[in-house]
């Protein structure tokens, strides 16, 4: 009889499970399908991994009893060649296999097993009536040996390419057209027309028939991206060969895309890091948008960066990886320039000769310096920065301070014994917040000067959410001399 390996998402560990397939189930069984398998008391989703024909015989062995797979989905999930990413991500990054597939296929409800059929049948009817519709549907493959390749699907830019721009793009066009692994650290300073670049050279992947992913750092990105790939791409996106994939679209939308990308059927994934994971059939281009953006590594499962990820997943399908940022990250900007392991090209104007605004550097320390103490640690702003926000308000313009601390003061210090306030579970500085209602003990508000009743706030953990009063004396001296250091967005409002 026929056994399947079967690697259980849920499991958490690296063993294949070795499971029977009936015969009535054995010409459904292939690498890559989902699977749901009893598993000790629970009914639990898997996947084929790998399967071995006429290898088990319940009289030969007597003494190992193979349970039976239960159901097998028509769609699958993946081919033979992305076990080989699934096991380079996995020996890299140390996670069992269990947690890799968790990670980078669709989550599947097995009580609703019988869904994934219903899906696969919607998704192969959504693929029905783009044909009906067009023919063969958008005949990317019309497009391929043409030379220019330019804007097949791409409407016409509001402004022409800059020279930098023209020559950005046919440098990566090359590596494109010749099919060949290529990664191309695309460092332009903000507003050279970095998304214009990628428009281009997405418009030539696809006239080449190649599918092409583009990933931003935060969720919230890809609706400014959907909207100009709709105003763009509208040929694209009206033949449904667009789809969105990350974490916050329901799980129908998801399985359906992930179907679709594996047939082909869809050419451009636009996502946030999960979007690394989208199973190309036909992979010719890979955009990591702000490639230096902390939100790419994952926090949890699988800590995998989407970048190097994205990197690795080009060279090992021989296709093209554009890493773009107006501040790459110095890893990145070392294996360019140093290693030369990526191909750098640097745009140093913005498009319609527009400036880069003016920044002033302020030194308090020198503006403060002839203050005394406790006038200096209460300065919050320069007087040239008042000036200049009294200056706009009086012109009815708009202002905007950033400040990335909240509270009122980073943490507070007894400056007669040096002892410093800490959260007993992490181990690091408490942040002084003062009280909601904004009043000092003695009834006035706090915004007719500046706040200095520490002991009617409280310290708190912006990690683990601990929080603790701030005590009258300190509570390694004895003595009342808690001072606060540091500015949080409480004190800048006051």
């Amino acid at each position: 009889m026929a056994t399947a390996d079967i690697v259980i998402p849920k499991s958490g560990t690296d063993i294949k499970f070795t499971y029977l397939i009936p015969e009535e189930l054995k010409d459904e069984a292939e690498i890559g399908k989902a699977v749901s398998v009893p598993f000790k008391n629970r009914l639990l989703y898997g996947f084929i991994y790998d399967i071995r024909r006429d290898g088990y015989s319940p009289a030969e062995n007597k003494k190992i009893k193979l349970k039976n797979i239960c159901r097998i989905s028509k769609p699958r999930f993946f081919d033979e060649s992305r076990k080989d990413i699934f096991n380079f991500l996995s020996s890299y990054y140390h996670e069992n296999i269990s947690g890799v597939l968790e990670t980078a296929l669709p989550s599947i409800d097995v009580k609703h097993f019988d869904l994934l059929d219903k899906y696969y049948d919607e998704a192969m009817l959504i693929e029905s009536a783009d044909k009906g519709k067009n023919g063969d549907g958008i005949n990317i493959a019309e497009f391929a040996g043409d030379s220019s390749g330019i804007r097949k699907f791409l409407s016409d830019a509001p402004y022409s390419l800059t020279q930098e721009q023209a020559s950005a793009v046919g440098i990566i066009r090359e590596a494109i057209g010749a099919g060949f692994y290529k990664t191309f650290l695309l460092h332009g300073v903000t507003a050279s027309g970095k998304t214009e670049i990628y428009f281009n050279i997405l418009d030539f992947a696809l006239s080449l028939n190649k599918q092409v992913i583009i990933t931003v750092p935060e969720i919230f990105i890809t609706n400014q991206f959907i909207y100009l790939i709709k105003k763009r791409f509208k040929n694209l996106v009206e033949n449904n060969g667009f789809a969105v994939f990350h974490s916050k679209i329901s799980s129908r939308e998801k399985l359906i895309n992930h179907i679709r990308i594996m047939s082909g059927a869809v050419k451009l994934i636009l996502g946030a890091r999960s979007a690394i994971f989208s199973p190309l059939k036909n992979p010719g281009l890979i955009i990591i948008d702000e490639e230096h953006d902390s939100s790419y590594k994952q926090q949890s499962g699988l800590l995998y960066n989407a970048r190097d990820v994205a990197v690795m997943m080009s060279k090992k399908s021989s296709s093209v990886c554009v890493l773009g940022s107006a501040t790459p990250s110095l890893e990145s900007y070392y294996n360019a320039t140093s290693l030369k392991k990526y191909e750098y090209i640097y745009i140093k104007n913005r498009v319609k000769g527009k400036l880069l605004p003016e920044v002033n550097i302020i030194d308090l320390k020198t503006e403060f310096k002839s203050s005394g103490k406790r006038d200096f640690k209460d300065k919050v702003l320069s007087d040239e920065t008042i000036s200049l926000i009294k200056e706009n308000l009086e012109d009815k313009k708009q202002i905007l301070l950033f400040l990335n601390r909240r509270g009122f003061s980073t943490f507070l210090i007894c400056s007669s014994c040096g002892h410093l306030f800490l959260c007993k579970n992490c181990a690091i500085s408490l942040v002084h917040h003062k009280d909601k209602d904004g009043h000092k003990k003695d009834g006035s508000n706090a915004s007719s000067g500046i706040y200095r009743d520490i002991n009617a706030g409280s310290l708190k953990c912006h990690y683990c959410g601990y929080t603790e009063d701030v005590p009258k004396l300190c509570p390694e001296c004895g003595m009342d001399a808690i001072e606060p250091f540091g500015i949080g967005v409480q004190k800048l409002e006051d």
